[in-house]
């Protein structure tokens, strides 16, 4: 009987026939196959390699699969499941089976490209309307913004943020007394400004600076009903102002006080300039006049109280005071071409400069000089405007008078003290003091060279005191340094340098020529130095002398000099004295070198 050793074919119990009477029926139709095959072909190997080695009868392959045929199938119990084969190809699909229940929904997808707008609906009904913005809320009740860039006059409104105005002009227009104009941007071609009970605040970087507008850029010509109801009204902050002069027409100026107003300030600096940009030669940083103040107690005294951070340049007034009362700072420079402070008429004149003051050049003016004390006003009416005690005080660094350009009118000199007495009213004492630290009087391109210290008309029953204190005095060649008139009353008139040192180097005085004339007004000098040229010395200059002999009344204390002083003044004595109407005077420590 031949032996199975393998035996290949589908022998499997295929999943898709449900029954073992079906598998059975399978192995049937298998082992008829396999039968047919032997007879037919009388092969070794049927479907794999299949040997018919047996030897016993009827055992033949072909005998076991014939019985097999016919044996009684007996299930056994279901071997170990062996590996899984190769999945065989997919079958045709079925038909599809019922729906199942729905899912849960998945993740949001991509949008997708937004579809063509649809048509507009119908406008719906109003809605109910919001509350007032910002732009209409007014905070406060008394200020008023100025913005070039952002403001209109015509919507502005009083107290708002945003609702600016767009020129200071267009703010007073709305502006009432107690009120502050607040200036945020730079403000171009303004001027004629100024009202009562105003006070205009600057922010830092802004300012007035005008381009084409001549002018002042505050005055209060023409809002004071001829002096009756004078304005008060302040500048703060920080503002730059420039204003502009036209030569031919109308001079520019910063804060020109005519009718008897007042304003205090404070700012950074002003210019004065042509229309073409250069510095000009003419114009007002300052006045204040009360032209209207007479006898009959109209109209008041004009005032300005204030102080500029940095320099003041261009213009020919530093500050024009005609029965004006002034206190002003300056925390830098000066520079004007004729006239550094007029002062007629005035109670009381108090100017500091931290820095140097430069005037005299002005190639415009004839009326130029550093400082005249007078206590008549120009205009008519007004020569009862001061009593009781005036005090003038110029505070500086340095002061440069250049004596450049046109020529001096005879009516002034370099420094003019005159006309204090008594006339028609009380005027009891008058103080002038200079305190400079250095005073330099410097030769220019022009030859007419006025004294340096004019005199003139002090007398009856007002006291005047001129002095110079701690101050180094150069004078250059050509000027004379006191022009004395015979008006002076020598009992009301002391002129004094204390702790000065003058270097006087005018060589063409001639031969014995007086410094000082001690006739008309008594000197004192005290803890000084004074100094003359070679030539001076050559020529025999005497620096004080009364050639009439008939007073010698003079003060000597502590004094180092290279002048002669006459023996007969020497002689006169050397203790201090006083006389029957208490004029102190005397000679005490000269030394002669």
């Amino acid at each position: 009987m031949s032996e199975i050793k393998k035996l290949k074919g589908d022998n499997s119990v295929s999943i898709d026939r449900k029954t073992i009477n079906e598998n059975f029926e399978h192995i049937h139709t298998e082992v008829d196959a396999v039968k047919s095959t032997i007879t037919n072909k009388n092969v070794e190997i049927v479907s794999g390699k299949v040997e018919n080695q047996s030897t016993v009868p009827g055992t033949t392959i072909t005998d076991a699969l014939e019985n097999l045929k016919n044996t009684v199938l007996i299930p056994g119990a279901t071997g170990i499941q062996g590996a899984t084969g190769i999945s065989g190809a997919t079958g045709i699909q079925g038909a599809t089976g019922p729906q199942g229940a729905t899912g849960p929904q998945g993740a949001t997808g991509i949008s997708g490209a937004t579809g063509v707008q649809g048509v507009t609906g119908p406008q719906g009904a109003t809605g109910l309307q919001g509350a007032t913005g910002i732009d209409s809320v007014v905070i406060s009740n008394d200020f008023l913004i100025v913005d070039s860039v952002n403001g209109n006059n015509s919507t502005a409104l009083k107290g708002s943020l945003i609702k600016k105005y767009a020129t200071i002009a267009g703010a007073e227009l709305g502006a009432t007394s107690g009120d502050t104009i607040i200036v945020t941007t730079t403000m171009v071609n303004e001027v004629d400004l100024g009202k009562d009970g105003i006070t205009y605040h600057f922010l830092p970087g802004t300012g007035v600076k005008n381009t084409t507008a001549t002018g002042r850029i505050f005055n209060d010509n023409s809002k004071t009903t001829s002096g009756a109801n004078p304005l008060f009204f302040k500048i703060t902050g920080w503002g730059d102002f420039v204003s502009r002069t036209e030569q031919s027409a109308t001079w520019g100026g910063t804060l020109y006080l005519y009718e008897g107003s007042s304003a205090e300030f404070e700012f950074n600096s002003s210019s004065i300039l042509n229309l073409d940009g250069t510095k000009a030669d003419s114009g007002f940083h300052f006045w204040a006049q009360a032209e209207y103040i007479n006898g009959a107690g109209s109209g008041k005294m004009a005032s300005l109280k204030g102080k500029v951070e940095r320099d003041i340049t261009g213009g020919h007034y530093f500050l024009g005071a005609h029965s004006g009362n002034c206190n002003i700072d300056v925390g830098g420079n000066v520079d004007v071409s004729a006239i550094f402070i007029q002062a007629e008429g005035c109670q009381l004149i108090d100017l500091n400069v931290d820095g140097k003051i430069t005037c005299g050049y002005s190639t415009t003016h004839t009326f130029k000089y550093f400082a005249s004390v007078d206590r008549t006003p120009w205009f008519t009416g007004n020569i009862d405007t001061i009593t009781g005690t005036n005090t003038h005080k110029i505070t500086a660094k340095r002061v440069e008078w250049i004596n450049s350009g046109l020529a001096q009118t005879s009516n002034f000199n370099i420094f003019n003290i005159k006309e204090y007495h008594d006339a028609t009213g009380t005027h009891d004492f008058n103080y002038v003091d200079f305190i400079i630290d250095e005073l330099l009087i410097k030769a220019g391109d022009q030859a007419t060279q006025r004294p340096v210290f004019f005199i003139n008309n002090n007398n009856s029953l007002t006291y005047t005191r001129i002095k110079l204190d701690k101050c180094k005095i150069t004078v250059e060649d050509g000027f004379q340094l006191f022009s004395i008139t015979s008006s002076n009353e020598k009992v009301y008139v002391d002129f004094m340098f204390q702790d000065c040192s003058i270097d006087y180097k005018h060589d063409s005085l001639g031969a014995s020529s007086v410094i000082m004339d001690i006739r008309y007004i008594m000197f004192h000098i005290i803890n000084s130095r004074f100094k003359i040229s070679a030539q001076g010395v050559t020529d025999g200059y005497i620096l004080l002398d009364d050639s009439s002999n008939t007073d010698k009344n003079v003060q000597i204390d502590n004094v180092v000099t290279n002048a002669i002083i006459p023996t007969t003044l020497l002689n006169y004595g050397t203790a201090i004295s006083s006389n029957s109407s208490g004029i102190r005077s005397g000679i005490t420590d000269i030394r002669i070198i």
